[in-house]
């Protein structure tokens, strides 16, 4: 079985749009954040290093790392984001991923600003953000990029992962089978299709789970699941328990 299988999913915090400064003097941020920059370049300054970052690199700073941002030209503009994950889904170790052949990353990063996301929809942004990047790092490891058929079918289901979309549908929609579907995300992503769709879905429900005005029932519906029994049995396998327990944390019952 897969590692994100069993792993618990990544939590967002925050993220934005650096530009038009001439840098940021040392901080540091209790989760990973990783800086995306979109134009010029700026140099970043650590105990574990000095890096360069060039348009179209993303810097990945490990969390409690202190650091500082010096930005080349006043034309420098970055995105960042901040949040926390197990190193299980997301590796957290000081580097840069070029990401020039993949425009994904920016898009989700891009939309994540959206201060009228709801938790549960920058759940699912940051989910896919991680994903893609980790495959963008493994094609780029093996100097390749993933295959044009993968590419649409992850675009498909980061739009449509809401709805009660099947694997099969996936696989029709890019003009391979659902064999044949599996094997590139076995080859490139190291999971199969269905996993992949179900921690888009689960980051979701996660989050949903916090509002009580919800039924489990109505957040199994608007996650993408149709049997909410089948929601349930998925997120006891991903958690270790119940979504009821979920919905009896404190931080759910505070919310008004």
């Amino acid at each position: 079985m897969n590692d994100h299988a069993t792993t618990a999913l990544p939590e967002f915090s925050h993220a934005g749009l650096h530009r038009n400064c001439p840098g940021a003097a040392f901080h540091r941020h209790s989760g990973c954040e990783l800086i995306l920059v979109l134009k010029g370049e700026c140099t970043i300054e650590t105990a574990l290093g000095r890096r360069r970052v060039a348009s179209g690199q993303v810097l990945v700073i490990p969390p409690g790392v202190p650091h500082n941002q010096i930005n080349h030209s006043p034309e420098e503009m970055n995105l960042y984001c901040v949040f926390s994950a197990a190193p299980e889904f997301f590796d957290p170790s000081w580097r840069t991923i070029d990401v020039t052949s993949s425009p994904r990353p920016a898009a989700l990063m891009s939309q994540l600003l959206n201060r009228s996301n709801s938790p549960a929809e920058s759940a699912g942004l940051l989910c896919a953000l991680l994903v893609r990047l980790t495959a963008t790092e493994q094609s780029n490891r093996h100097a390749d990029t993933l295959p044009p058929r993968l590419r649409q079918a992850l675009s498909c289901m980061e739009r449509r992962f809401t709805s009660d979309l099947a694997i099969a549908e996936v696989a029709h929609s890019c003009g391979i089978s659902p064999a044949g579907l599996r094997n590139l995300f076995r080859t490139h992503l190291g999971q199969t299709p269905l996993q992949y769709l179900n921690s888009l879905r689960l980051a979701r429900a996660r989050q949903m789970l916090r509002d009580p005005e919800y039924s489990i029932k109505e957040i199994a519906a608007a996650c993408g699941f149709s049997d909410p029994n089948y929601f349930a049995r998925l997120h006891r396998r991903y958690f270790g328990h119940a979504p009821s327990i979920d919905r009896d944390a404190p931080d759910a019952r505070s919310i008004k």
